[in-house]
C-alpha cells in the first residue's frame, strides 16, 4: 500500500502541510463535531465543494446524524445562533482573512445549495457508495442493469443447503459420501448426528473475505474428484506412523519390565511414574495438562534416576534396571514425542473440518444459481468484485462513472474498514490527495470490535507520519467531553494498567493503547462514580440479578429516570434473562414496589405487536382452518380478554372429552371473517391484510399504528419482489419478516442492549453485568494457510480454535497471532462498554473461576489509586471510586422548556403525531373488453398474441387429456368427453388433429409402457405430508403416478421448454413416495411437444 506522494495543495482550503489528515479519536472526544467542522470548512472555502466531497460512515444512523449535524450548524452559522458558536469559532480560526459576514453568507449559500440539490449531498455508508459504483459499472462487470443488491446472504445460503441435501443423488453424487463421513465423525465425538445446522453455520464462510481471496484455488481443487481422498489418506498415514512409533516405546518398556521383573510397586509413585508415561504413549496421549504429560515424577527421575524408585530401594537390582534401561528409553521417547505430537495434532486439526470444506464449493455454486435465478446480487460480493476490477486499473475509469470527479474524501470509523474495502478506497483517495488537500480519516483503534466482519484496526495503526512522510498528518483528539471527571480518571488508570498487564502476552496492545489516557475539560468538576463488584461463582446468576436490581433501586430512589439507565451486556442471552426477570419481579423504589419497563431491540420487532400478529394469524387460519391454537389466539385477540373455560361450549355426558371440541372458538371470531373465508382467500394479499385489520377492529388497540404501518411497508416490498400467495408470505414471515423492527426514538424504559449495539451511544448511568465472557472457544474456526508439506497441498484449511492442540502443531504461529488479536478484540469490547457512561458506571464480574474480562478486572482494579475493597456477607468484593453524579434539574427531560420549539429549524424536537388507520372495501375495477382490446391492437402484434394464445391452448388440451386417461385404451373416450364438454370448441386443435398427435406420442416405447393397462395409474392425486420444520400439513400433486406392485414411476407432463425447477419438482415427488414406504421409485419429465424424456 502506497499513498501518493506528489502533493498539490489548494489555497482555498486551509490545511496542514500533508494532504491527508488522520484523526485518532478516543471515546467521547468529539468525533462527530470534528467531522462536521471539517465538512463545513470545505463549504465555507467554496459552497460548491459539496459536489466534490464524499463522506463515508459505516451505519445508516451515523449517516443521518452526520447530515443533520452539518445542516443544522450551517443554519446556525448563517443565522448567528448561539448553539453554532463553537463551530463558527473553529471555521473562523481556519479563515482568519475572511470577515464574519463573508463566512456566514457562505454558510447560508452552502445550506441553500445542499437543500436544493440534496441527492448530491454525499454522506453515505460505505456499502451504499460501493453499490452505487457497482450499478454504474454493471456493463463492465457483466451484470444486468436491473439487478437487485441483496442483504439476505444467510437466508440464501440456508436455502442452498436445503436444496443441495434434498436433491442429492443417492447413486452417484459424492456429496452423500461426504455428508455420511461428517455424520460418522459427529457420532464418534458423541455429538448430534443431524448436521444440517452445522453445515449451514459453516457455509457462511463462503461470504468471508478470506474465503473469497482463495476462491480460485479452492475451485480448482474441488473440481478434482479424488483430491480429498488422496489428501486425507496421506495425512492419516502420517498420523498413524507417528502414533505407532510412540506406541512402540510402550511395547519396548513392557519387554524391559517383563525381563527385569519391574512392576508399578517398584516406583516411588507407583503407576503415576514411568508406567503411566508409557501407558499414555500407548494410548496416543502425547501432550496433556490433566494429567501432565510428562508429569513431575518422570521429569524428576530423568534428572536423578534414584527418584524413580523409593528411597529404600535405591541400589537394589530393580533400581539398577530402571536406571540403565527405563531412563534411556524415556529419554529416547522424549526426543521424538514433541515432533510426534505436532504431527498428530496437525493431522487431527487439518482433517477435522475437511468434510465441511468439501461442501463449501457445492454451497457456493447453489447460492450463485439461486441469486442468478432471482436476478439478485449479494452485497458481500461487491467489495471483492470491485477489487478484482480495480486491480491495476486507473481510478478515474472506475470512479468517474459515479457522476463526477471527487476532490475530498472523509472516512469515519476507519478502524472497522476491511482490507478489501481499503484497497478499493485507496486508489480513489490516492487520486484525490494527489490533486487536492483536505481529505481526512477518523477512527479509534481501541473501538475496533468488528473483526468478525473483516474489520482490521491495523490499517488505521499503519496510517502514520513514519510510514507516509509528507502525505499523512496525524492528530489526536485526546479530550473527553462525554464523561464526568471521575469516570474518565478511572478509565485512564484502568486501561493504562491493563495495557501494562496484557502487553506481556500481547505486545501489540502497547501500540494500540498508546493514546488511551484522555484529558478532561477544566470546566468539569470532580464528579461521577464507578463501582466494581466481583461476585462469587456460587449462585452467580442469582447474585448477579440481585445486584442489578439493587443498583437500579438506588438510582431510581435518587430521582434518576428509567430512560437515563442502560444495561449493557456481551451476549444476547443475558438480555433475555434480565428482561424476563424484571418483567415479573418488581423493584422497591422508596419502599414502593415498581415493575420496570425494559426496552430492547426485541421490543420493537414486528412480531411484538398484537395487531400485526392478529393479521398474520388470521392469514394462517384462512390457510389452515383446522389450526386450533391459531383459532384460540384470534378469539382472544378479538374478545380483548383472556379466554375462560366458560367461554367455550363443551360436550357433556359420559363420553365427553376433556379438551375443547373442534372449532370451539369459532363463534367468538368476527362473523364476517368466518362467513367470507372463500372471498378472503381470493383477495390480493395487500387488500386481504387491510380487510383483516377492519374485520378484527384492530383500531381499538393502542400504540399499534407504527407497527401496522411498518408491516404494510414490508408486505408491499415483499410483493414487489415476487408474486406470492398466503402460504408463500407466511413462510417468508416466519423466516425473516417477523424479526424486522420499527424505528422508535421514544425510550421510556431502561435500555437493554449488547456492547456492539451500544457503540456510538452514551448513557448517564451504565450497568455492565456478566463481565466474564470467554476470550475464545473451541467452537470458533480459524482459517490458516499451511506452509509445511504435505499439509500445504490444500491452500487454506479451517481448523477448530483448540488452544491445546494448536500450540503443539504446525499452526502454533497462526494460533499465537489469533490469540493476540482475540485479546485486543476483548479489551476493545471492554473499552467500548466502559466508555458509554457519562455520569456513573457499575461493573459486575466474577471473583473466582473467572474468564478473561473478570480476571483482568480482578488483577487491575485492586492496584488502582484509592482502591479499597469491601466484602459483604455474600462474599461480594466491591470497589468504589468517586460519588454519584445526577443530571441537573434544568437538563431533565421533564423540564417544561424541553417541549418548547427550538430556534434552529433542523433541531426541532420530534413530536409524535397520532394517526388513525381506516380501511375501506375494495371496489370493482372495470377493465377493457377483449373486443375493444383487439380493435385497438396493431395487426402484427395481434397476430403474435393469437399465435401465443394458440400455443398455450394447445398445450393445455394435451396436458388435460394425458392427465385424465388411465391407459391408452381410454383415449377415444377421453376425446369424446372433451368434445362433449366444449373443450375442443373453437380451439386451434381439432378432434382429428388431437387423435393423430396422441397416437404419434404413444408410439414411443417408454410412453406407451407408461399408459399400458399393466399399471395401476393415479392421475393428479394429492400427496399429503407434514412438514416438521414449518409444523403444518402440505400438499403435492404429480400429473401421473403408475404402480405395478413393485415399482413406482412418477411422470410429470410439460408442454413448454425445459427448466431446472421442473427437476426439483419431480425430485420432491420421488422423495415423498420413498418416505411413504415405496423403495423402488423413478421420476421422469416428459416434454410432450419435443418428445424429450428426462430421468430425474
Amino acid at each position: 500500500m502506497a499513498l501518493t506522494q506528489n502533493i498539490k495543495s489548494s489555497s482555498l482550503v486551509p490545511t496542514n502541510t500533508a494532504p491527508l489528515t488522520v484523526y485518532k479519536a478516543s471515546a467521547g472526544s468529539g468525533k462527530t463535531f470534528t467531522l462536521a467542522v471539517e465538512y463545513i470548512r470545505l463549504l465555507v472555502a467554496d459552497p460548491m465543494n459539496y459536489c466534490y466531497t464524499l463522506a463515508v460512515t459505516f451505519t445508516n444512523k451515523a449517516t443521518q446524524e452526520m447530515k443533520l449535524r452539518i445542516l443544522s450548524k450551517l443554519y446556525g452559522i448563517a443565522n448567528s445562533l448561539p448553539d453554532a458558536d463553537d463551530y463558527y469559532k473553529k471555521v473562523k480560526k481556519s479563515f482568519p482573512n475572511l470577515t464574519e459576514r463573508v463566512i456566514r453568507n457562505r454558510a447560508g449559500d452552502a445550506l441553500s445549495l445542499l437543500v436544493h440539490d440534496y441527492s448530491r449531498f454525499r454522506v453515505e455508508t460505505i456499502d451504499s457508495f460501493f453499490q452505487r459504483v457497482l450499478r454504474n459499472l454493471a456493463r463492465e462487470l457483466g451484470l444486468t442493469a436491473s439487478l437487485k443488491v441483496m442483504l439476505n446472504d444467510k437466508e440464501v445460503e440456508s436455502q442452498a443447503v436445503d436444496n443441495i441435501i434434498s436433491n442429492v443423488d443417492n447413486g452417484k453424487d459424492p456429496l452423500l459420501t461426504w455428508i455420511m463421513d461428517f455424520i460418522s465423525e459427529r457420532m464418534e465425538e458423541d455429538k448430534n448426528w443431524n448436521v444440517v445446522a452445522n453445515i449451514k453455520d459453516f457455509g457462511q464462510n463462503i461470504f468471508s473475505d478470506f474465503y473469497k481471496s482463495h476462491q480460485g484455488q479452492l475451485r480448482l481443487i474441488m473440481d478434482d474428484a479424488d483430491f480429498f481422498k488422496r489428501y486425507t489418506s496421506r495425512l492419516r498415514a502420517l498420523r498413524a506412523k507417528a502414533l505407532d512409533e510412540m506406541a512402540d516405546f510402550a511395547k519396548r518398556y513392557d519387554a524391559i519390565a517383563s525381563e527385569y521383573g519391574i512392576d508399578d510397586s517398584c516406583y516411588s509413585r507407583g503407576h503415576s511414574n514411568a508406567p503411566g508415561y508409557f501407558e499414555n504413549l500407548a494410548k496416543g496421549i502425547l501432550v496433556s495438562d490433566k494429567p501432565k504429560m510428562p508429569n513431575s515424577y518422570v521429569l524428576a527421575g530423568l534428572e536423578d534416576p534414584d527418584k524413580f524408585v523409593k528411597k529404600a530401594d535405591v541400589g537394589k537390582p530393580v533400581s539398577v534396571a530402571i536406571r540403565e534401561h527405563v531412563k534411556p528409553l524415556i529419554e529416547e521417547a522424549e526426543e521424538k514425542r514433541e515432533a510426534a505430537a505436532v504431527t498428530v495434532n496437525s493431522v487431527t486439526l487439518t482433517l477435522q473440518n475437511i468434510n465441511q470444506l468439501r461442501l463449501l464449493g457445492r454451497i457456493e455454486k447453489e447460492v450463485n444459481r439461486i441469486n442468478a435465478d432471482n436476478n439478485d446480487y449479494p452485497l458481500s460480493n461487491t467489495q471483492k468484485l470491485l477489487n478484482d476490477l480495480i486491480d491495476k486499473q486507473d481510478s478515474p475509469f472506475i470512479y468517474e462513472k459515479i457522476g463526477g470527479q471527487l476532490r475530498y474524501i472523509m472516512i469515519d470509523e476507519f478502524q472497522d474498514t476491511s482490507t478489501v474495502q481499503w484497497a478499493n478506497f485507496k486508489v480513489l483517495l490516492d487520486d484525490c490527495i494527489s490533486h487536492q488537500a483536505g481529505s481526512l480519516i477518523v477512527g479509534d483503534v481501541k473501538q475496533s470490535i468488528y473483526r468478525w466482519r473483516n474489520g482490521d484496526w491495523q490499517l488505521l495503526q499503519g496510517l502514520n507520519e513514519t510510514n507516509y512522510p509528507g502525505t499523512v498528518h496525524v492528530e489526536s483528539l485526546d479530550t473527553n467531553y462525554r464523561s464526568q471527571r471521575n469516570v474518565v480518571d478511572f478509565n485512564n488508570c484502568f486501561f493504562k494498567a491493563a495495557k501494562s498487564t496484557l502487553s506481556v502476552d500481547a505486545p501489540i496492545i502497547e501500540k494500540a493503547y498508546s493514546d488511551v489516557v484522555q484529558e478532561v475539560p477544566d470546566s468539569k468538576p470532580e464528579a461521577g462514580k464507578v463501582v466494581v463488584k466481583l461476585l462469587p461463582s456460587n449462585d452467580y446468576d442469582d447474585l448477579m440479578i440481585s445486584q442489578v436490581g439493587q443498583i437500579i433501586e438506588s438510582l431510581l430512589s435518587n430521582g434518576v429516570q428509567c430512560g437515563d439507565i442502560a444495561i449493557i451486556v456481551r451476549k444476547n442471552k443475558h438480555i433475555r434473562l434480565i428482561a424476563d426477570y424484571f418483567l415479573h419481579n418488581p423493584v422497591l423504589v422508596d419502599g414502593e414496589p415498581r415493575l420496570l419497563k425494559m426496552v430492547s431491540d426485541e421490543a420493537f420487532r414486528l412480531d411484538a405487536s398484537q395487531a400485526v400478529n392478529t393479521i398474520v394469524n388470521a392469514m394462517r387460519y384462512l390457510a389452515n382452518p383446522d389450526d386450533g391454537l391459531t383459532e384460540a389466539f384470534l378469539a382472544k385477540s378479538f374478545a380483548g380478554k383472556e379466554l375462560e373455560p366458560s367461554d367455550v361450549a363443551r360436550e357433556t355426558g359420559p363420553d365427553a372429552k376433556p379438551s375443547a371440541p373442534r372449532h370451539a372458538y369459532m363463534p367468538m371470531l368476527p362473523p364476517e371473517f368466518v362467513a367470507s373465508r372463500a372471498e378472503l382467500l381470493s383477495m390480493p394479499l395487500i387488500d386481504l391484510a387491510e380487510r383483516l385489520y377492519g374485520l378484527f377492529r384492530l383500531d381499538r388497540l393502542c400504540d399499534q399504528n407504527a407497527y401496522v404501518c411498518a408491516f404494510f411497508d414490508h408486505l408491499s416490498g415483499y410483493l414487489k419482489r415476487r408474486v406470492a400467495g398466503i402460504t408463500d408470505f407466511l413462510e417468508e414471515w416466519d423466516e425473516s419478516l417477523c424479526s424486522k423492527s420499527i424505528h422508535s426514538t421514544e425510550v421510556n424504559g431502561i435500555r437493554l442492549l449488547t456492547v456492539h449495539k451500544s457503540k456510538g451511544l452514551e448513557f448517564d448511568n451504565v450497568i455492565l453485568p456478566y463481565c466474564d465472557w470467554a476470550l475464545e472457544t473451541s467452537n470458533d474456526t480459524l482459517w490458516v494457510e499451511p506452509s509445511v508439506e504435505p499439509y500445504s497441498d490444500l491452500p487454506v484449511v479451517p481448523v477448530k480454535l483448540n488452544a491445546k492442540k494448536l500450540k503443539t502443531s504446525i499452526y502454533a504461529a497462526d494460533y499465537d497471532a489469533e490469540h493476540i488479536k482475540n485479546i485486543v478484540d476483548n479489551v476493545n469490547i471492554l473499552y467500548v462498554a466502559f466508555t458509554r457512561a457519562s455520569r456513573n458506571l457499575f461493573v459486575l464480574g466474577k471473583a473466582d473461576k473467572a474468564d478473561f474480562p473478570s480476571s483482568l478486572i480482578a488483577s487491575v482494579v485492586p492496584n488502582l489509586p484509592n482502591a479499597k475493597p469491601e466484602k459483604d456477607a455474600d462474599g461480594i468484593i466491591s470497589y468504589s471510586f468517586g460519588s454519584l453524579a445526577f443530571k441537573p434539574v434544568e437538563e431533565s427531560g421533564n423540564h417544561a422548556g424541553e417541549c418548547q420549539p427550538r430556534v434552529n429549524i433542523f433541531e426541532q424536537t420530534e413530536q409524535g403525531v397520532a394517526i388513525n388507520i381506516e380501511t375501506t372495501k375494495s371496489r370493482a375495477h372495470f377493465l377493457q373488453s377483449n373486443d375493444s382490446d383487439e380493435f385497438m391492437t396493431p395487426a402484427d402484434e395481434l397476430d403474435e398474441r393469437r399465435k401465443r394464445d394458440q400455443y398455450i391452448d394447445t398445450g393445455n388440451i394435451i396436458h388435460r387429456l394425458f392427465s385424465t386417461i388411465h391407459d391408452y385404451t381410454e383415449v377415444d373416450a377421453a376425446i369424446d368427453q372433451m368434445e362433449f364438454d366444449g373443450v375442443l370448441y373453437d380451439r386451434p386443435m381439432t378432434r382429428a388433429q388431437l387423435k393423430e398427435f396422441i397416437e404419434e406420442k404413444l408410439r414411443d416405447p417408454r410412453v406407451n409402457d407408461w399408459f399400458s393397462p399393466r399399471w395401476k395409474a393415479f392421475n393428479e392425486c394429492s400427496m399429503i405430508y407434514f412438514d416438521p420444520e414449518e409444523q403444518r400439513v402440505k400438499e403435492q400433486r404429480p400429473d401421473r403416478v403408475v404402480y405395478d406392485g413393485k415399482k413406482m414411476v412418477v411422470i410429470d407432463f410439460k408442454t413448454g421448454r425445459e427448466l431446472e425447477k421442473h427437476k426439483r419438482q419431480v425430485r420432491g415427488y420421488v422423495h415423498l413416495l420413498r418416505d411413504m414406504g415405496y423403495h423402488e421409485v423413478e421420476g421422469y419429465l416428459w416434454y410432450i411437444r419435443t418428445g424429450d424424456i428426462v430421468k430425474v
